[in-house]
């Protein structure tokens, strides 16, 4: 389905950057800019979640290119990852973390607080 946003394209920042993520005050906040851009076009951001670019541009604040990904893995997710054999590419998607550390996991590397 296509929206309003999907016509401009990736929308790299050229605010404040932090720690490679595109910041911004807002509401006497200071806080990412995607965080921001979610909330206005989507509604509330779920406990535990962070707002990702799904793009490859570093520093995309578009609605249409933005995701929410899982923070931190719970116990249970670490188990279900270390026990599973689907591609390590398809559990980073699932679980919203780097391939990287779906590797570390699988080799006891990483625990439950993924971030």
């Amino acid at each position: 389905m296509s929206s309003f946003w999907d016509e401009f394209g990736c929308m790299p920042w050229t605010g404040a950057v932090s720690g490679g993520r595109p910041m911004m005050k807002f509401k006497g906040k200071t806080t990412t800019a995607r965080r921001v851009a979610w909330e206005q076009t989507r509604g509330p951001i779920p406990e535990g979640c962070d707002v990702v670019a799904t793009c490859s541009t570093p520093l995309c604040c578009a609605p249409a290119h933005l995701a929410l990904t899982r923070t931190k893995l719970s116990p249970d997710d670490v188990r279900h990852i270390r026990g599973s054999s689907l591609p390590a590419r398809v559990l980073a998607a699932v679980y919203g973390v780097d391939s990287g550390n779906i590797y570390r996991i699988k080799r006891r590397e990483l625990h439950a607080a993924v971030e």
